[in-house]
């Protein structure tokens, strides 16, 4: 996972080198740039506390439901194996 401004062609280049490089252990959900990551230290909350119902905060619930399912899946295993 990283922050990803979707729209800018820099990043696009970056994720499909990323895929090509690594394929599959390259989640296919991303963190979106947002003000709101950036202003939740300043608050001394986290994104979830901040701002909930943010763009940032439902990246990082797709994150951590992506990286929940390789685990449940053993995924992890594979993955561990071919990176190695």
């Amino acid at each position: 996972a990283c922050r990803v401004r979707p729209r800018e062609l820099h990043s696009k280049d970056c994720i499909g080198l990323m895929q090509r490089e690594f394929g599959e252990i390259v989640l296919p959900v991303g963190i979106r740039d947002s003000v709101k990551i950036r202003e939740c230290p300043a608050h001394h909350q986290t994104v979830f506390q901040y701002a909930p119902d943010s763009t940032a905060a439902q990246d990082l619930r797709e994150v951590a439901d992506e990286l929940l399912n390789r685990l449940e899946s053993g995924e992890n295993e594979h993955t561990t194996k071919s990176a190695a």
